[in-house]
């Protein structure tokens, strides 16, 4: 039978890691922490990384975030809110930008961040998104606002694909198929 919520909650909080188990999820974090400067190297060449795999990414991309892009323009999506729409990104980078455009089409709102960010070469835009395979982004219209924003040469994404699945969705293989390494 399952177990009521309150009662899984109250197991779960009663709970304490092995510290065998923390010793290597904390190796494991120091061996991703190492690859930070490589991460760097592979945003100067033009690619998207991208995060998968069992456990949360999330401190980790709160690390890099704090450790290597602590000076640099950062946007963080959290791709997990059931509320998330593709206009509130770009809204969001709109403004990071100090730009506003008058449209609902948002391609033609992607193609003026674009032309803006081609505009101030030595600009260089973070974008970081917590879980990309969210449901409010798992659709193809945010799969290919996202993969477009992707491309920009001095936007780079850093983000993260929870779903164990994702691979499978129509709409994720074009994005990981693309920008994937």
């Amino acid at each position: 039978p399952r177990l009521p919520h309150d009662q899984l909650i109250k197991l779960l909080s009663n709970m304490a890691l092995s510290e065998q188990h923390e010793k290597a999820v904390k190796y494991l974090n120091d061996e991703c922490k190492l690859q930070f400067d490589k991460w760097l190297t592979l945003f100067d060449e033009g690619y998207t990384v991208i995060l998968h795999g069992f456990g949360s990414k999330r401190n980790l991309l709160q690390a890099f975030h704090k450790e290597r892009l602590a000076n640099q323009h950062v946007m963080v999506v959290n791709g997990f809110f059931p509320s998330l729409t593709v206009k509130d990104i770009l809204d969001n980078i709109q403004d990071l930008l100090e730009m506003t455009v008058m449209t609902g089409n948002p391609h033609e709102v992607v193609g003026a961040i674009e032309d803006e960010m081609n505009d101030s070469p030595t600009l260089n835009l973070f974008l970081i998104v917590h879980n990309i395979d969210g449901t409010m982004l798992r659709n193809d219209k945010a799969q290919s606002v996202l993969s477009r924003l992707a491309s920009i040469k001095n936007l780079h994404m850093i983000c993260s694909i929870d779903h164990i699945n994702a691979p499978l969705c129509k709409s994720m293989t074009i994005f990981t198929s693309q920008y994937d390494f």
